[in-house]
């Protein structure tokens, strides 16, 4: 089982994520990565880069940018320029935009734009040109293969991702059953394009606390899951799975939640009562959560590895993320490499 950790860039302490990430990969994680958004983080080619220059054989990319804030010339131009630096280890991760957008007053991408931006990038790097928006576009560079993944909250992005992306972030969860139709649902997609379902890389994404209980290690993480557990408010529940008797307690954690605090430090604990005052903390974090102590982890990894999931990307919601990822290095990570 592989791990992967996002870390993000504050604009006021960029030492600490060269130092998280160096930690990171220190401690046996796979991949190291940084999210794109401009109301929140730091400029996000300037944080891939630095991850780039403190790892030696962690991966680098996107969890995650999106196909809204940027052209996708200059995204294909960033993600030539991370390879460049850690030539072989670079990905770009988009998405359809959630806070990244919002907070800016735009709607988030539909699939036809994310299919579209995905194309202009791989052809760019094939040809060194592409279609956007009905214009030719051209850059002087090609860089054939540069992997682009997707985070896929549903069943339309995930099947998108099947047909067009090298990886996927799955982010509807990972329950049992969840995480069957999250499969059935990439592979439909790559049938769609004559792919094989084995050439996407899937890694399933869990929001993350230790702590000495579950129920401390929930209260640390409540913020973190309620952002992503509002996600599944939009566009209607069709298709996701969601117990019928919670649909409504969903449906008003999307309209309560306060998109300012998704992953800000300005307010951190403002959407964390939502989930008990919703009656949703039980729920969200058996979908959607790794938390607990280092052997509640164990045993939950397991389960989800007799699931048949390899790789899981996490985004650690601990005040001290220092010791969340010496801890993983410590007491979760070799003992899952080595059963």
């Amino acid at each position: 089982m592989k791990f992967a950790l996002t870390v993000g860039l504050h604009p006021r302490r960029p030492q600490e994520m060269g130092e998280h990430t160096r930690l990171a990969e220190a401690n046996g994680f796979a991949m190291v990565m940084t999210g794109d958004n401009p109301s929140v983080f730091g400029e996000h080619f300037a944080s891939l880069a630095l991850i780039a220059i403190n790892t030696t054989t962690a991966r680098v990319g996107s969890f995650i940018s999106n196909t809204l804030t940027r052209h996708p010339a200059i995204s294909a131009l960033g993600l030539a320029t991370i390879d460049a630096l850690a030539p072989g280890r670079a990905f770009l991760g988009l998405s359809s935009g959630d806070t990244a957008a919002t907070n800016l007053g735009l709607k988030p991408a539909t699939v036809a734009q994310m299919e579209a931006y995905i194309t202009a990038i791989k052809d760019l790097h094939a040809k060194g040109e592409a279609t956007w928006e009905g214009a030719k576009i051209q850059a002087a560079y090609k860089r054939p293969g540069l992997p682009v993944f997707m985070a896929a909250g549903g069943p339309r992005t995930l099947r998108l991702a099947g047909r067009v992306a090298d990886g996927v972030f799955v982010e509807t969860g990972l329950l049992p059953e969840v995480i069957e139709d999250a499969r059935r649902q990439i592979a439909a997609g790559a049938a769609e394009a004559g792919r094989s379902p084995d050439d996407i890389e899937v890694w399933f994404h869990a929001r993350a606390a230790i702590a000495e209980s579950r129920e401390a290690a929930l209260a640390l993480a409540s913020a973190s899951i309620a952002g992503i557990g509002k996600r599944l408010a939009r566009n209607g529940g069709r298709g996701k799975l969601i117990p019928e008797h919670l649909w409504p307690a969903i449906q008003q954690l999307g309209e309560r939640y306060d998109n300012m605090n998704h992953v800000g430090d300005s307010r951190p604990a403002a959407n964390a009562p939502l989930l008990d005052q919703l009656g949703l903390s039980d729920y969200l974090a058996d979908r959607f959560a790794l938390v607990g102590t280092p052997e509640d982890y164990r045993t939950r990894l397991t389960q989800l590895r007799a699931l048949g999931v390899q790789n899981i990307a996490v985004a650690a919601t601990m005040p001290d993320r220092a010791a969340w990822i010496e801890a993983m290095g410590r007491e979760v990570i070799p003992a899952m490499a080595e059963a």
